[in-house]
């Protein structure tokens, strides 16, 4: 059973998903069903799963870059800066 989910995504990234998602022939709701489902996959753990079995490469680089920025409190400094970063 399928069922509506609204989502708060800035306009730039939604842009970027919905030519990946024309790019790889999917619709935007099949991309992002998709990465939820294979998210949720690794955080089961369950022997029938490949992907819970390897460790993200993400996860190995926890903690590896040090800043003075609070994900949470700066928020929105950590958005202005990726904007003005990748934006050019």
């Amino acid at each position: 059973m399928k069922t509506k989910l609204t989502l708060t995504i800035e306009k730039a990234i939604i842009e970027q998903a919905k030519q990946y998602a024309k790019d790889t022939g999917q619709s935007l709701s099949e991309l992002i069903q998709n990465y939820l489902n294979r998210l949720s996959r690794e955080n089961v753990g369950t022997e029938n799963n490949k992907l819970a079995e390897e460790p993200s490469k993400y996860r190995k680089m926890a903690g590896i870059i040090k800043s003075d920025l609070d994900p949470v409190k700066d928020r929105d400094k950590i958005r202005d800066i990726r904007i003005e970063k990748y934006m050019q």
